[in-house]
């Protein structure tokens, strides 16, 4: 019998650490160096700081500031999900950003942090091995030579390379 009301288990913590790494991952995507190269504290006045410090100034509630900390790193993840899918975001960059520093000195409170998996996530291959294998794919889906350009997908999937081929040609991808 199913535990809860979902047939396959959710991974929150997997939701955490991709919310704590949004900045490591789509920062880029967001021209993120040009909003704020350092870390900065939350105002005491944004809804998350005040949630996160209500509940723990309810018995030290840390269940509930959990939640807090699930429900912000959810909403940025899902903004990843549409970087990455439709190469923008619904909210503003500087929004974005701002939630994410939020959710990183949140989560020190609690002594959470996310390292990146650097050379793990993608297989030992850096940025520019990455760039040419798409480039070597996409050559040759322009020679209708597909079973190389499966083989290059099914190389870079392996490495933890998510692929995503967009409308008009263009190619994104992100680590998985």
């Amino acid at each position: 019998m199913p535990y809860g009301l979902y047939a396959a288990s959710i991974n929150g913590w997997q939701t955490l650490k991709a919310g704590l790494l949004f900045g490591n991952h789509h920062g880029t995507a967001l021209s993120a160096a040009d909003i704020q190269s350092s870390p900065q504290a939350p105002s005491s006045e944004d809804p998350w700081v005040e949630r996160f410090q209500a509940a723990m100034d309810d018995d030290l509630n840390t269940s509930g500031a959990l939640v807090v900390l699930f429900e912000l790193a959810k909403g940025l993840q899902r903004e990843g999900n549409r970087l990455v899918h439709e190469g923008k975001a619904q909210s503003s960059p500087e929004l974005l950003w701002q939630q994410w520093q939020t959710l990183l000195h949140l989560a020190q409170a609690l002594g959470l942090e996310a390292k990146a998996d650097s050379d793990a996530a993608t297989g030992g291959l850096d940025e520019g091995a990455i760039a040419d294998l798409i480039q070597q794919r996409q050559t040759a889906r322009q020679q209708r030579d597909f079973i190389t350009a499966d083989d290059i997908r099914d190389q870079l999937t392996a490495a933890g390379v998510a692929v995503v081929d967009q409308p008009g040609g263009a190619v994104r991808w992100h680590q998985q």
